[in-house]
């Protein structure tokens, strides 16, 4: 087999397999929690009537808000950590923005906790036993990458 031969049976091969990527990408159905996002996948679970989606509204409101917050301070604590580059002798500094950092993300993860817990609030007893299966659930609806406040 000469390389021009072996060249072309590559390229179809490599195009054969991309169209097939492709009509996977395509025509694959979304995961569950893709099609109306965290909020409506958790409606859906927990079987929530309108008053419930009214106060869970307000929840998401107040979470969204607490964690834009505590974004933006980390943000900021990372410009001034970065400034730190262009100054001698900046160990201690460093240290002392690292801990507001640490500090921010804990309190971040204290800010999510405390969403889950007030959405536990809002479940009937019916609802109790849905609530401990979507627990389980959670690392895996937020498994993804995506900043605090975006849609």
């Amino acid at each position: 087999m000469n390389s021009t031969k072996f060249y072309k049976i590559s390229a179809i091969c490599l195009l054969v397999i991309n169209l097939i990527l492709t009509g996977f990408m395509i025509f694959a159905p979304p995961p569950p929690h893709k099609k109306g996002g965290p909020k409506h996948f958790i409606i859906e679970k927990l079987d929530f009537d309108k008053e419930q989606i009214s106060q869970f509204d307000i929840l998401i409101a107040k979470h969204k808000e607490s964690r834009k917050e505590i974004h933006n301070k980390i943000i900021t604590q990372k410009k001034n950590l970065y400034q730190l580059l262009l100054k001698e002798n900046k160990a201690i500094e460093r240290d002392s923005v690292i801990s507001l950092i640490g500090g921010l993300q804990q309190k971040a993860e204290s800010v999510d906790f405390d969403h889950f817990n007030d959405l536990r609030l809002l479940c009937h007893e019916d609802q109790k036993k849905k609530f401990e299966k979507l627990i389980l659930e959670l690392a895996e609806l937020f498994n993804r990458k995506k900043r605090p406040g975006k849609k």
